[in-house]
């Protein structure tokens, strides 16, 4: 398992919006607390490239993004193979499977895949 209390995630040919910043448990410490309503409001601050692939891979009536996807291999709205969720997932306390986590976390977890490999790891990776 990798641990991402002091690694700085790479940002070499990733768009300013998609360029992860160091990743530190006590950066998300904040977020276990209090009002997480605005992690559900994604349609506010997802970026469009993440959208496009999100909504390709786990669709809901071809419209939405299916945050609670759940096949029993692939999870969440990015469709994370359930292993990927469990190396990439930034924080440890965050749930242990994708789809109870909120659009926030997931997005989160996908930023940290993307910095590492891109997005080849999705058959949609090209919408």
């Amino acid at each position: 398992m990798i641990t991402l209390a002091t690694l700085t995630l790479c940002t070499t040919a990733l768009a300013a919006s998609d360029r992860p910043v160091t990743v530190n448990q006590a950066q998300f410490e904040g977020h276990r607390n209090g009002d997480q309503s605005w992690q559900w409001q994604w349609e506010k601050w997802l970026p469009d490239k993440y959208r496009r692939v999100f909504h390709c891979e786990t669709p809901t009536n071809g419209q939405y993004i299916n945050w609670q996807h759940d096949s029993g291999t692939y999870q969440g709205g990015p469709g994370f193979y359930y292993g990927s969720w469990d190396q990439f997932k930034p924080v440890s306390w965050w749930p242990d499977e994708a789809y109870d986590a909120t659009p926030w976390q997931q997005y989160q977890t996908a930023r940290a895949i993307v910095a590492q490999y891109g997005f080849t790891g999705w058959g949609c990776g090209g919408a």
